[in-house]
């Protein structure tokens, strides 16, 4: 089933930031601190399941 998403959906997921944090999860080879950051919201995600 494919997701489609909206103008709005763009607009609110760049406001958001999730583009940056796409680019973040793209680089071969992430900072340290941009490491910390990707735990952080994994470890936010897991707790929201």
């Amino acid at each position: 089933m494919p997701v489609e998403f909206t103008r709005e959906d763009i607009i609110a997921m760049k406001r958001l930031g999730i583009f940056d944090l796409s680019a973040i999860i793209e680089k071969a080879y992430p900072t340290p601190f941009q490491k910390t950051v990707l735990s952080g919201i994994r470890w936010f995600a897991e707790s929201q399941r």
